[in-house]
């Protein structure tokens, strides 16, 4: 019966991809501006670590880079190669909506070319479609995050009883896996071992927003599709080490990052802290569904920090400076 009505309630979100403003949106972000929130101070300031430096910002400027979600000129021939290589080995299930990811794109490249080919000297053309391929994945992580602010305030108010509802766990767990495969740490992870496959590195490189779409959504599937083993953790923190965040604000525990194995394992438990006090950690080895709070020690929140601290790729997040200068090198 899950596995029926996730599979349903997924296949909405394609049609999302074709809608969006066309207005250019040339500072995209990677990590929510909503959810950074969280960790302001006078609501309108956070402490954030880079280069080595603790520098006080508005959630606007973190986290994000121009036209970060810019299409590059992805061709019919790197879609092919995409489901060469992964989507043709795809269990059914997945397999099925990962084809239909493809298709949008597909139809996608089909219309940008014949309108290429109708009006290549048309400026008014050629404005439009590059207008379309800076904006349509920025347009539908705005719709992804416009659709779970009611997730992130239950979370804030310790209440996660929408977890445990069908409907409303499909639609978390994609933003969830969305907020994970969205960053510049798992794009640049992912293009270096793209890079290690000269014949078809260029390629990759170009398909890999379609690809992080697929991988989003089947890890989505594969969560849903396991709630009746699932524990969620909800995790509080009152010791005097609150959470902080980061740039890869998702992350999976039993991962390696920055590494040559990076984030290659089998095993998965994710943590997601939702502000200096909430976090949540689910994990999918339990042998009923359950949900619980726990408060978490000194210790354990130190050893959340450094897991969100390892993970990063260039930012840390915290409401005070305090609590980012124990990672300062």
């Amino acid at each position: 019966m899950v596995l029926k009505k996730s599979q349903k309630l997924y296949s909405k979100h394609y049609d999302m991809v074709w809608e969006g403003s066309m207005e250019r949106k040339k500072s995209q972000h990677f990590v929510w501006r909503r959810y950074l929130q969280n960790w302001t101070y006078n609501g309108s300031l956070i402490y954030c670590l880079k280069n080595n430096e603790i520098k006080d910002r508005r959630p606007l400027k973190c986290a994000c880079q121009k036209y970060f979600y810019r299409l590059n000129e992805i061709t019919q021939s790197d879609l092919n190669l995409l489901q060469q290589l992964y989507i043709n080995g795809m269990e059914p299930v997945v397999k099925e909506h990962a084809i239909r990811i493809l298709n949008v794109f597909t139809v996608l490249i089909h219309d940008r070319d014949a309108l290429l080919r109708i009006a290549s000297k048309n400026k008014e053309v050629s404005h439009d479609l590059e207008t379309l391929y800076i904006n349509v994945e920025e347009d539908y992580h705005s719709k992804i995050e416009n659709n779970s602010i009611r997730f992130l305030d239950s979370l804030s108010e310790e209440k996660t009883d929408f977890f445990g509802d069908s409907e409303s766990n499909v639609e978390f767990n994609l933003y969830l896996t969305t907020q994970y495969f969205r960053t510049k740490n798992i794009q640049e992870a992912y293009l270096s071992r793209a890079a290690n496959i000269p014949q078809f590195g260029e390629s990759l490189s170009r398909s890999w927003p379609v690809l992080r779409f697929i991988f989003a959504h089947n890890m989505a599937m594969g969560l849903s599709n396991k709630l009746n083993n699932t524990s969620l953790l909800l995790l509080q923190n009152n010791s005097d080490v609150p959470f902080i965040t980061g740039d890869q604000p998702v992350i999976n525990t039993k991962a390696t990052y920055h590494s040559s194995t990076n984030d290659l394992t089998e095993e998965l438990e994710l943590y997601y802290p939702i502000s200096p006090t909430i976090a949540i950690l689910i994990n999918l080895k339990s042998n009923e569904y359950t949900t619980r709070k726990y408060k978490v020690t000194k210790k354990e929140a130190t050893s959340y920090n450094n897991l969100i601290a390892d993970a990063s790729h260039q930012e840390l997040f915290a409401q005070d400076k305090s609590h980012l200068e124990p990672y300062l090198k």
